[in-house]
Formats: structure tokens, sequence, C-alpha cells
């Protein structure tokens, strides 16, 4: 973008002279034109006159780049505008060159390091992006590992109230044995939770494997259901399971169905009004 045949012919004849075949060169004399030809063409790198017929100084390179977002951009300025050029390369220019004061080296070598410049900075915003994307994973799984922890915690807690409040009192042994099996079943399912989240780096490192086995998955529901009756009942919930008959044994890794079920069990107890029935 020059209105300058002279400065014009001197840039061209700079691009063309180690190699005529390296460049694909267009020329134009008008920030509109400019703004047009982008629209149609795809290009590399842009080298801009600051001093336009139809716009100058900052404004040409704020409306270059509002047009060209991802193109680099060179600035070419004469001696007395180098503090404006400066001033573009905060607006988002790569870099400046001041016209009769660089040769085809000095062009060259100015036109590959903003393209390079240029490339990193896509680089980086991609990566800037890319992290976003897994800090917002990141705080995901917590709530779900928080989740999945807190509905096995309420029922040990749940659990051990009762005993405490019944502590020399009327209940009998068959039934503080069982409470006591509740709480020792759900802190066995934390620890497997807490395994869960130990996972996370051999999946991240691509060396988790499954543990395959033949289980009765209808004795690993009636477990489930177990863990969950006591919170169940303290929402004045119905969990019931109905066993059907002759279920096959099927080959699965048990924590990771145990981990699912679960999920579904408390979702299901936590969004069921009091009263109803799971």
């Amino acid at each position: 973008m020059e209105d300058n045949p002279g400065d014009a012919h001197l840039v061209q004849w700079c691009l063309t002279r180690p190699d005529p075949s390296r460049f694909v060169i267009s020329h134009v004399v008008r920030l509109n034109e400019a703004l047009s030809l982008v629209t149609e063409t795809t290009f590399d790198v842009i080298l801009l006159d600051l001093s336009l017929p139809d716009s100058t100084g900052l404004a040409t390179v704020r409306k270059m780049r509002a047009g060209v977002a991802g193109i680099p951009i060179l600035i070419m300025t004469g001696l007395d505008d180098e503090d404006t050029a400066l001033t573009a390369l905060r607006e988002g220019a790569q870099d400046y060159l001041v016209k009769g004061h660089f040769d085809s080296m000095l062009l060259l070598r100015a036109i590959s390091y903003a393209v390079e410049r240029q490339r990193l900075v896509e680089e980086l915003a991609t990566k800037n992006k890319e992290l976003a994307e897994l800090n917002d994973l990141k705080n995901q799984f917590l709530g779900m590992a928080a989740h999945d922890l807190r509905n096995p915690l309420s029922v040990i807690l749940a659990t051990s109230s009762f005993l405490l409040e019944d502590a020399g009192r009327t209940m009998s042994e068959n039934k503080r044995i069982d409470f006591l099996r509740r709480i020792n079943a759900n802190s066995k399912f934390m620890l497997g939770l807490i395994d869960e989240l130990l996972d996370v780096a051999k999946i991240e490192s691509g060396r988790l494997e499954l543990n395959l086995q033949e289980t009765d998955i209808a004795a690993l529901v009636e477990d489930n259901v177990a863990l969950n009756n006591m919170l169940a009942a303290k929402k004045g919930i119905v969990l019931e399971f109905v066993r059907p008959p002759a279920l096959p044994r099927v080959r699965f890794d048990r924590t990771r169905i145990e981990q699912v079920f679960n999920n579904l069990v408390s979702n299901a107890l936590k969004f069921s009004r009091p009263g109803t029935k799971v």
C-alpha cells in the first residue's frame, strides 16, 4: 500500500531482485482499495505506507488491523514519521522500515520476522484458548469429584449420627451391625473414588487399564442401593430395586460401572421430591 510510484517501484525491485518468483505482489494506492482486495485474496504480509490519499497516520493502521485480523503488517515510513511508526507497533503492527534506508536483505528479513512473529502470536492465542478450556474441564472435574465424594460421606455422617444418638439406648445388635456395615461400605466406596482421582494421571499418560471381570450386575445394583438407602430415607424418598430373574453375568470394570451407577442414583435422589419413589 503505497501512493508514491518511486517508493512502490523500489519495494517491488527489492522483493524481486533475488528471486522474481519468490513473491506474488499486489500494489494499491488507497486504503479502501486494500480493504476491498483483502476480502478477495489471501495475503501473507501487508506493507503499509502511513500516508495514503484517503487515510493517514495511526488511523490507517487501526482501520487496516480491523479489516485484516491475522495478517502481519509491516509499516513503511519516512524519517519524520518514526515516532508514529513506533506507536503503530503498539497498535498491532509487527515492525517498521524507513523508506530509502533499507535494501533487499533488510526488507526480506523484516518480512520473514513479521510473518514468524504473527505465527507465534496465533500459536500463543491458541494455547491460551486451550488452557482456558482445560481450566474449565478441571473445574467441571473437581465439581464432579466433590459431588461423587459428598454422597457416600453424607451416608457415613447420617449413619454414625444415628449410632451416636442411640448410644446406650435400645438399638438392637443387628441394627447396630447393619449401620456399621453401611459405614464400612461407604468408606470403601469413598476410597475407590479417591483411587479414581489418582487414575486421572494414568489417563493423561495413557497408562490406565481396565480391570475386566465377570460380575453379577444385579448384585452390584443391590449393593449400591444399600449404600444410598440411608440418604434416601433421610430425604423421605423410597429407593427400591426389583431384581429381574436370570440376569446373565457381565464382563466389565466393576469400579467404573459402580461410579456411573452411583451417579445415576445420587442424581435421582437429588432431584426427587420427598414422598416419591426411585
